[in-house]
């Protein structure tokens, strides 16, 4: 008996469009890249209370640039 997996819209992710939350200061790392400024997007809050409200910066940025630099570092 062969029982496939049923596939759900996780199977459908491409990593090329994955995004990570990436806080300051790890951000900085990638502020300086070519790619940062047309694909990064900026993460921001309207609650004050929200932990991300104390941060100075939170960034979603691809996957495959985090990905990509971990390997480099290595």
């Amino acid at each position: 008996m062969n029982k496939e997996k049923k596939r759900t819209w996780l199977d459908d992710i491409s990593l090329n469009e994955t995004y990570v939350l990436v806080l300051f200061p790890d951000v900085q790392k990638y502020m300086e890249e070519e790619w940062f400024d047309n694909v990064a997007v900026l993460c921001s809050v309207d609650d004050p209370k929200h932990f991300l409200a104390g941060e100075y910066s939170a960034f979603f940025i691809p996957i495959k640039y985090v990905n990509q630099n971990n390997d480099e570092s290595v």
